[in-house]
This record gives structure tokens, sequence and C-alpha cells, in this order.
């Protein structure tokens, strides 16, 4: 949903829809079902989606929610960008319901090339390259992260570039349209990231390097879950530690089985 960890961690109630009788409307009744929710929600925060207009996202936000994402087309059913607004509820909620709002939305809203993007232009433009960018930019080189979505963080990365890196990204910059047809296009555009992220600068190696730790502790700690880490299942499922240094450690290669001869008759 936010292209955020945190969110699938905590635990939230979704609002599917709500409506009130056009002869109740206009008295508060909207914001006070809100609002009964919130006092007897025992979650870390509430979410809701809905079709974008300048109306509903003012509702919203009257009921103390914080738009934090936008579709990047528009509906069918409802001819509207899809929105997502979060209301934190507990202290980690809050916390994400800030983050997502300033980092996810505020912060990449005015480097996208959304057709609603000037009305959330902020006075300044953010150009460092934090770890979320990082993150977005391997997802667009080597996974399916789309290029609308991964745009704010291939421009603050195109900054640090000489201008004559990525020059079909370039000019998608002054075209906005994709080289040759969609797909090869693409294609070309997540190779010339690609390409630079491999020979990219120590804080691409250090990112690497960090993503393969993490997938490696989330690994050991899968197998400590199901205790394949103890008794004899230990000599079976291989284990990788890290030095001081976040260096794999090297261990002794494992002596060959030998082999029992059965007894016949």
């Amino acid at each position: 949903m936010l292209n955020n960890k945190k969110a699938c961690e905590l635990h939230s109630l979704r609002i599917s829809r709500i409506a009130v009788q056009p002869m109740w409307q206009q008295h508060g009744i909207g914001r006070q079902l809100i609002e009964y929710i919130t006092q007897n929600a025992d979650v870390d925060y509430l979410s809701v989606s809905f079709g974008y207009t300048k109306e509903l996202a003012q509702f919203w936000q009257k009921c103390g929610f914080s738009l934090v994402h936008l579709g990047e087309h528009l509906e069918a059913s409802s001819g509207c960008y899809s929105a997502i607004a979060l209301k934190g509820l507990s202290a980690q909620g809050i916390e994400l319901e800030k983050r997502s709002k300033r980092n996810l939305f505020q912060r990449n809203m005015p480097l996208s090339f959304h057709p609603l993007a000037q009305e959330f232009n902020t006075t300044s433009v953010d150009w460092e390259l934090l770890d979320e960018d990082w993150l977005s930019l391997k997802n667009f080189a080597y996974f399916h992260r789309t290029l609308a979505s991964a745009l704010p963080a291939i421009r603050r990365f195109l900054m640090n570039l000489d201008e004559k890196d990525c020059p079909l990204m370039r000019d998608y910059f002054i075209t906005k349209q994709i080289p040759y047809n969609k797909k090869n296009g693409l294609k070309l555009l997540r190779s010339e990231i690609a390409q630079k992220l491999k020979k990219g600068g120590k804080m691409s190696e250090q990112e690497k390097k960090g993503w393969f730790r993490k997938a490696v502790d989330e690994y050991n700690k899968f197998c400590k879950e199901l205790g394949l880490d103890k008794g004899s299942c230990r000599g079976c499922m291989p284990r990788i530690e890290f030095d001081d240094d976040g260096h794999v450690k090297k261990r002794k290669p494992l002596e060959p089985l030998k082999k029992i001869k059965r007894k016949q008759g």
C-alpha cells in the first residue's frame, strides 16, 4: 500500500465506505461516525481509500486523516485518482502517519510528474538521497517498481551524476514520453539506472551489503522460529554469521558423510 514495511507490521482498520443520506448531510454526522470508530478501535492506525476530489480530501482531513498517497492513473469506476489517507491512533501509528505524510508524500510529490502535483507544491524541494530513495532505485532497476513511483528518487539520483549519464532518462524528463514502445523503452530506462547503480559509489555498495544482511537475518530468524537451529537439524540448515566489520564469517567446510554399510541378510 505505502511501500512501507512498518505499515504491514502494525495493526490497522480500513474504512471501506461511509455514506450519509443527502437530507442529513452537512450536520457533522459523518465526522461523528469516524470519531466513534476512532474512540473504539483497538488498533495502531485507521486507513481509508477514496477517489480524490478536493471536497473528499477536506472531509477526511477534518476527521484527522493525512493524505499519504495518490494513484498514478485515473480509476475507471470513479474517474478520479485513487487516494489513501491515514490516521494514527497509537504512538507507533502516529509516527507512521507523520513519516508517510512527510517522507513518502510531501517530499516526493514536488519531484513527480503527477497531474495534481501543483496542488501540493512546497516552497522547497528536497534533493537529498535517503535510504528509501536507494530502495526505490533498486526496485525500479532490478524489479518491477513503476517509473512514476520511482521518479522522485531517480531525479535525485541523476542530480548527483554527470549530465551525460542516463541520456534516455533525461530525455524522458523533457518529453514525458517513454522511448520506442513502452515495453522495450522501460527495459532501456531500467538498464540505464541499473548500470549506474553498479558503478555507483560507496553508498550503493553499502546498500547492497545492507540488503543482503537483512535477507540473511530474516532467514536465520525463520530457522530459529521453527527450531531448525537446534539439535540434529542444526547440521542440515546452513547458517550465515557476520563479524564486527559486517563481513560474512568463513566457516570450515562440512566433512563428507561417511557411508554406512548395511548388513545383508
